[in-house]
């Protein structure tokens, strides 16, 4: 763990969990452990995904890609270091060896240069409004939105998991270019609009 700025430069492997907290966070080679947990070291700090923001806790798509995990968490819901808000800001591709994304957005999610996620399964806790309308590329999407969701993604899409459903809190907008599958239950507050390019199941 750390505070303020944090960086790596040579190869960590961990048969326990990694927790790094920081407000600048530069990865410059491979974290291996079975779960990795990314939070920020002031509250309200803003995450981005796929871009290095300025005055944002940023990673870039090959740091990501240095993260190997069976589970990553990225952010924080504690009352006393919440995260501020998650920027998809570019292209957030995780290790093909990372099956599991947990986002944890008390400020919600938002999207800027058609930034996506690409990772199997993805779970977000998110208080505020959430907009993932980029180019996300995900298996399974799970958790609770409390309030809107917007969401598209490229390729087949299973709406909820084993032991876990969807739940949004207010209107839900959710397309995919290909087969769009519900596994578990869905509950959602307000209007609905789901679409799939490639047939439902």
């Amino acid at each position: 763990t750390g505070a303020g700025s944090v960086t790596t430069s040579a190869t960590v492997q961990a048969t326990g969990f990694v927790s790094i907290q920081a407000d600048d966070l530069s990865i410059g080679s491979t974290i291996s452990a079975p779960l990795i947990v990314l939070t920020n070291t002031t509250a309200g700090k803003p995450i981005a995904l796929g871009d290095n923001l300025v005055e944002n806790l940023g990673l870039d798509g090959t740091e990501l890609a240095n993260l190997v995990a069976k589970q990553i968490t990225v952010g924080s819901n504690s009352a006393k270091t919440p995260s501020g808000s998650i920027i998809l800001a570019g292209d957030a591709k995780f290790s093909p060896s990372t099956s599991n994304l947990r986002l944890l957005a008390p400020e919600g999610i938002s999207t800027i240069n058609a930034g996506g996620i690409t990772v199997a399964n993805l779970t977000v806790e998110a208080a505020k409004a959430s907009t993932l309308s980029g180019k996300n590329n995900v298996r399974t999407l799970a958790g609770q939105f409390n309030s809107d969701l917007l969401f598209a993604n490229v390729g087949a899409l299973t709406l909820g998991s084993a032991g876990l459903g969807l739940t949004v809190g207010g209107a839900a907008n959710i397309t995919s270019t290909g087969p769009l599958t519900q596994a578990s239950a869905l509950n959602i507050s307000g209007l609905v609009e789901i679409s799939a390019t490639g047939g439902t199941g």
